[in-house]
Parts: structure tokens; C-alpha cells; sequence
């Protein structure tokens, strides 16, 4: 986990379930309030580049979506896929 004055970012790295071979570090969670969102970005893949094959950002629908693409396409990365949820 690394943290500025107000923001946060953490994941894990775990193999895929089909390729053991193939390390994903997946973000769990990223916040920041205090424009170093994009350090904290870049301090987690300093941390993840020697142990994982590629690094998964996800944010919620909800959040700034179109914003939040813009900054992650700027720092290269893509959109690979939608996720859903269904509670209960």
C-alpha cells in the first residue's frame, strides 16, 4: 500500500487461474484528494513491475468515469473489459 496525505492506492499480485506462469497485479483500492493520484499510480508500479506480468486498474462506474479513463489512458493503459455486480 502506498499513501499520500489524503489518498491511498494497495492490490495484490496473484498468478491467473489458468497460466500460473502469468502474474497480474490486481488494484484493489485508489483514492486521493490531493492531486497525486498519478504518484500514487506510479509508486505501485514501480512495486509491481519486477514481480508481475501487467498491472489491472479498475474504478467504479459511478466515480468519474470518463475522468478517471482519461488519466489512466494517459499513463497507457486500456480498456479491457466491463465488470458487473449483482448483490443480495
Amino acid at each position: 500500500m502506498f499513501v499520500s496525505d489524503q489518498g491511498m492506492i494497495g492490490g495484490h499480485i496473484a498468478p491467473l487461474p489458468w497460466d500460473a506462469t502469468h502474474k497480474v497485479a490486481n488494484e484493489v483500492f485508489w483514492w486521493s484528494e490531493d492531486g497525486k493520484g498519478t504518484d500514487l499510480i506510479e509508486a505501485y508500479e514501480t512495486w509491481a513491475k519486477p514481480l508481475a506480468d501487467e498491472i489491472r486498474m479498475a474504478f467504479l462506474t459511478n466515480m468519474r468515469p470518463l475522468a478517471t479513463s482519461r488519466v489512466l489512458s494517459g499513463m497507457g493503459y486500456m480498456g479491457t473489459e466491463i465488470g458487473m455486480v449483482k448483490t443480495w
